[in-house]
């Protein structure tokens, strides 16, 4: 008798043990202690990246970025030719052909291995201006960049073949201008003349409509004069502002995301190495 109610009752010391190790479930209270008993170790680990992400700073090369808007030639060059141009530079300066970079800017061989990249892209507000972005290790080589930029722009064989093509036409339709209007002031002189002599009588128009044809003719030449002065290629429209602090590495932002993930970790490790110390004395008591 005795021997089974000894045999019962273990039975229902373990179903007890089992059933508490199944529903057992971690409380709030238990969460604050766990932060309290492994304290150090989150302090450590925290502590320790905090450690890697200020040798980051330390070692990472800063990156100072700025931005230049360029005025395109639109009725020559379309704005993805002239970032196509620009994207060619950044691709030589990925691949570490700085020699190349040189000769195509203008610029010492020096100054092109400070700078890092540049990209470029279409402003939607205006079809004539282009956004250069220039990250540079060197904040004073800016602007010698930014002017190798417009003049490898402006050198470039396919846009200055245009703009050369361009200034042919014009200036060939301001030689036919200044030849009709000098025909038409030729014109105009004799039959002035003649009427003073009352050689003749009956015109047959308007003498006014002369003298209408030939305003249109010195308006067209004024504008074709100032298109050929202002036939320039790409102009810097807003010129590069000169940054003070480096756009990467982002001091704040490093040393938030190495405390976040130090804390993390650390409290990872905590309720790990409290998981396994809780189950194993758990398995202990259910055998």
């Amino acid at each position: 008798m005795g021997s089974k109610e000894e045999k019962k009752s273990v039975v229902e010391r373990k179903s007890e043990k089992v059933f508490y190790y199944e529903e057992d479930e971690l409380d709030l209270y238990e969460i604050l202690s766990v932060f309290s008993k492994y304290k150090y170790l989150i302090f450590i680990s925290v502590v320790l990246f905090l450690i890697i992400g200020f040798g980051y700073l330390f070692l990472a090369k800063p990156v100072y970025r700025t931005e230049t808007v360029i005025k395109i030639p639109s009725d020559l060059v379309s704005k993805n030719e002239s970032v196509g141009l620009i994207k060619n530079i950044d691709n030589l300066l990925n691949e570490k052909r700085f020699t190349e970079v040189s000769d195509l800017l203008g610029i010492s061989v020096d100054t092109s291995e400070k700078l890092k990249s540049i990209s470029g892209s279409g402003l939607k507000s205006d079809k004539e201006l282009i956004k250069i972005n220039i990250y540079v290790y060197d904040p004073s080589v800016i602007n010698l960049v930014s002017k190798g930029i417009l003049r490898y722009l402006n050198s470039n064989n396919f846009v200055k073949e245009r703009i050369d093509l361009k200034k042919e036409e014009l200036i060939f339709l301001l030689k036919e201008t200044n030849l009709r209007l000098k025909e038409i002031e030729s014109i105009r002189s004799s039959i002035i003349e003649k009427l003073k002599n009352g050689e003749l009588s009956n015109l047959g128009f308007n003498p006014t409509e002369i003298d209408s044809v030939i305003l249109n003719l010195k308006g067209r030449k004024i504008n074709l004069e100032n298109q050929i002065r202002l036939l320039r290629g790409h102009e810097i429209a807003v010129e590069p502002l000169i940054p003070k602090e480096p756009y990467k590495p982002n001091k704040n932002l490093v040393i938030l995301v190495s405390i976040f993930i130090g804390f993390f970790v650390g409290v990872t490790l905590s309720f790990i190495i409290h998981w396994y110390k809780t189950s194993k004395v758990r398995r202990e008591l259910i055998t």
